[in-house]
């Protein structure tokens, strides 16, 4: 489960983004919570993640609409049975 708040301090836009993995196919990244102008958004996500390796990748990017600037990107694995 993710669960936090995306906080901007400035004028423009910001998303939050997520990426997930599993055995070894990686799924486009879809986008979890935007904001615009100063101020926080919640955001919760949970996704059940079946298969024997799985992953999520979270990333923060600038604007509203897709990936092309963002800044790092954050791996959160579950090696499981499923």
């Amino acid at each position: 489960m993710v669960k936090g708040e995306l906080r901007t301090t400035g004028p423009g836009c910001s998303s939050v983004w997520i990426q997930w993995q599993r055995d070894f196919v990686t799924y486009p990244a879809q986008q979890q919570a935007t904001r615009c102008g100063p101020g926080a958004t919640p955001i919760a996500y949970r996704k059940s993640s079946p298969g024997t390796l799985s992953g999520a990748t979270l990333f923060v990017c600038k604007g509203e609409q897709d990936t092309q600037d963002c800044g790092d990107r954050v791996l959160m694995t579950n090696w499981g049975l499923g």
